[in-house]
């Protein structure tokens, strides 16, 4: 059984893409054509819209939803098949996120944690900001609107917060 204060000792209240409750969601999975982080805002690869892999949300994209937290994914398990839980305790220890091939747990509906990359209010409407090579931060009056989400909390750039998202 993991210690959870050995785990606390690794990162604050929550990780990017982290679950933030345990209410209802909807949650897909697609296979990754490329390195997506937790907490990425995700979209379908082909533009039909259906079956298929997904990438990092990049220019022009739709997102379907935000790359979801998954502690079986990290450079550790990728490395070795028979981790031990010392293995486990910092998912971080390398650069932990999905990567080609990987079954990629994409949240659609629920309320899920991301970084932000400037000031937001609760309620305020949620945009990915996408231009570089970090992961996806959030804010409002970013470079993609995420529809039909918004911040369940405040906050200030470099903070995790809680975002609320419904998309069909």
């Amino acid at each position: 059984m993991f210690n959870m204060m050995e785990v606390a000792d690794y990162h604050d209240k929550a990780i990017a893409g982290m679950t933030a409750d345990s209410q209802m969601r909807n949650v897909i999975t697609k296979a990754a054509s490329g390195d997506i982080d937790f907490g990425d805002a995700v979209q379908f690869d082909d533009a039909t819209l259906d079956e298929g892999t997904v990438k990092k949300l990049a220019a022009g994209g739709k997102v379907i939803g935000i790359a979801k937290y998954n502690l079986l994914v990290s450079d550790v398990v990728h490395a070795k098949k028979n981790a031990t839980q010392a293995d486990f305790m910092n998912p971080f220890a390398g650069n932990a996120k999905y990567r080609q091939g990987d079954a990629v747990n994409i949240v659609r509906q629920g309320t899920v944690y991301v970084k932000l990359s400037g000031t937001v209010k609760a309620g305020d409407p949620v945009s990915a900001v996408v231009s570089g090579t970090n992961p996806t931060t959030y804010t409002t009056g970013g470079d993609i609107v995420v529809a039909n989400a918004v911040f369940a909390e405040a906050g200030v750039a470099d903070d995790l917060v809680k975002i609320v998202i419904n998309n069909p």
